[in-house]
């Protein structure tokens, strides 16, 4: 909702600082967004996927008369995404359960071996993966590097082995991990605070100069165990998210709201949940043209993380597990859409069209009053049972790699602008183009402007396997509406073909690189069509270096248009070095030729500095 008042800049300046004396409880740095299981009868695989470095130590811990033999990874300032879900072990001949639980700022995962097995534990692999081996004993009969046996009875622990719980008496209490640590703390109370800060690098009357951003976010976690081996989790999470445009037609926006609340009931070979929740679905990062269930928060367009962007949305989900496959279908009983400015910023859908028309002062003041009286009417779907979406989702694992094939009938989540109040005018999609040539010929009428949502349908296939230490994964969808601005600045639905596949590498010396290639297709495609061509092509993605023992990282990220040579570069410095928080410094440089997608931004450069809390 937006507010007459404004946040008071140096209230928030002053505040950033003081974000990093935020230290003490549960934190995180790093998300653990999936667990990956495969299995043959050599092996099994179980693969932990995170969406950054995390600081890890691993254990093999013996069969006790109640317990079977184990096998641990312990990750430090890590927490489960919310849409976390435990593969279901179902007739595996390696092991019998997969579990987690968070302990202060740890979070652990569990795998309960058969007998006869023993685990290795590699996570040099790729960064962001974590690859457990079960096999039997005698085929990993060589001492794995990456696996250690716990202390002697009596002795003291390791610095880097967690015990949850009390201090142990006996060998046998050596484990509290035989139960899941959720059930020895149930209740976990936890919270994020991100503080961002940017400052425009040029010098426009048209653009914004700065931006503030003040995102905070309580949330709750419980877990039950009930009887016939079910268990039961919920989560919930109030956000407050403020933002501080720098211009009068923006002013400032913000909102109070539950940012997600859900409960997952989960069975031996099956679970569901229900709530508002977010979901992920394809493979690729930061570009990821399945990852369609949730709405996009697009008020600062590809500057936030993927994972920052995605809002939670109301929906329930089914999964069915096979010993190779999962089944999954997900309904929305309502339409949810996307968050984005219209006019008055540096990433709205018109940019600062409207504000380059105010500033300039040899227009006429009627046309100046008439572009700040511009307003918007959205047609909503209602809450109507023809209304809902559904999706569904078949994924499966071979002894190499996971597939999976899904279909959504849904809603874009972005408007289609079917009328603008403006008429026969010609725009060439260049922020910086002179309002008093493409105005000369324009009718002014007393509309508004109109958008709607229009149905979508989305046909997607993923993939993802390794190949020595090279990771390699992918996406391709077929996409059967999406809009596009055009020069009359109204919008055109057109089908899309689009395709993502990428390859990661973590060298010896810590070095990481991410390389995504994108092939986007627009079918009928025309002329009028703006930022766009038939078919664009890009190269994006990361190149990262950890030093000073993981207290440090530097790193850029790029996207790269080979089609019409716009590009985007975010060079950055994080510091890890206080416990549960990160203090991240760097550039946004936008560019390219205004009438390009990326070139377009190429006034929004700016550098920014950006505190994350976990407590």
């Amino acid at each position: 909702m937006k507010h007459p008042h404004r946040i008071p800049r140096l209230c928030l300046t002053a505040f950033l600082p003081l974000l990093s004396l935020i230290m003490a409880g549960p934190g995180s740095a790093a998300v653990l967004t999936a667990i990956d299981l495969s299995s043959n009868a050599e092996e099994t695989r179980i693969s932990l996927q995170l969406s950054g470095h995390a600081d890890s130590s691993h254990h093999l811990l013996p069969a006790t008369a109640n317990l079977p033999e184990r096998c641990y990874v312990d990750l430090d300032a890590t927490h489960p995404a919310s849409a976390l879900v435990l593969p279901q072990v179902v007739d595996n001949p390696h092991i019998t359960a997969i579990r987690t639980g968070i302990h202060q700022t740890t979070l652990r995962t569990v795998v309960d071996l058969k007998a006869g097995h023993t685990c290795t534990i590699d996570s040099s692999v790729v960064e962001g993966h974590i690859l457990i081996r079960v096999a039997p004993t005698e085929k990993n009969a060589a001492p794995s590097e990456t696996t250690s046996a716990p202390p002697a009875p009596g002795a003291k622990a390791p610095e880097n082995q967690l015990l949850f719980g009390p201090a142990p008496d006996t060998a046998d209490a050596l484990d509290l991990t035989g139960a899941s640590p959720a059930a020895t703390s149930p209740t976990t109370l936890w919270g994020r605070i991100i503080g961002f800060a940017a400052h425009d690098l040029k010098k426009d009357d048209a653009e914004d100069h700065q931006l503030l951003r003040l995102r905070s976010r309580l949330g709750l976690e419980h877990t039950s165990d009930l009887p016939d081996a079910l268990r039961l989790q919920g989560r919930a999470a109030v956000e407050w998210d403020g933002i501080d445009y720098d211009n009068r037609q923006a002013g400032t926006s913000s909102e109070l709201k539950l940012y997600e609340g859900f409960f997952r009931l989960n069975g031996a070979y099956w679970d569901w949940s229900v709530g508002k929740q977010r979901v992920r679905w394809g493979k690729s990062d930061q570009l990821s043209p399945l990852d369609t269930i949730n709405p996009d928060d697009m008020r600062q367009f590809i500057t936030l993380d993927l994972e920052d962007r995605k809002i939670p949305s109301w929906l329930t989900q089914a999964r069915l597990h096979g010993s190779r496959f999962t089944l999954e279908a997900i309904v929305s009983p309502w339409f949810e859409e996307s968050e984005m400015d219209y006019f008055d910023s540096d990433w709205a859908l018109y940019r600062n069209l409207r504000q380059n028309i105010l500033s300039n002062s040899q227009l006429p003041q009627a046309i100046r009053d008439y572009a700040a009286s511009l307003g918007v009417n959205k047609k909503k779907p209602s809450k109507s049972l023809s209304n809902i979406s559904g999706a569904l989702r078949l994924h499966w694992h071979t002894d190499r790699a996971d597939f999976a094939v899904s279909y959504r009938y849904g809603w874009e989540t972005l408007p289609t602008i079917d009328s603008f109040p403006v008429k026969n005018i010609v725009f060439n999609g260049d922020p910086d183009s002179d309002p008093a040539e493409f105005l000369q010929s324009a009718t002014l009428t007393s509309e508004r402007v109109k958008a709607s949502f229009k149905r979508q349908q989305i046909y997607g296939f993923e993939w993802e396997t390794v190949l020595d230490q090279i990771g390699f994964r992918g996406e391709l969808a077929y996409i059967d509406q999406v809009a596009f601005l055009t020069s009359d600045l109204t919008s055109t639905g057109k089908k899309v073909a689009h395709l993502v596949a990428g390859i990661d590498y973590t060298s010896v010396t810590q070095w990481y690189f991410n390389l995504q290639t994108s092939w986007h297709h627009i079918f009928g495609y025309n002329r009028e069509i703006l930022y766009f061509e038939k078919d664009n092509i890009s190269l994006l993605g990361e190149v990262r270096k950890t030093l000073w023992r993981g207290n440090l990282e530097v790193a850029t990220a790029y996207n790269v248009t080979l089609t019409d040579g716009s590009s985007y570069l975010q060079p950055a410095v994080t510091l890890k070095r206080i416990t549960n928080t990160d203090i991240e410094v760097g550039a946004m440089i936008f560019s390219g030729d205004g009438d390009t997608l990326l070139g377009s931004y190429d006034e929004a450069d700016q550098i920014y500095a950006q505190i994350r809390v976990s407590f």
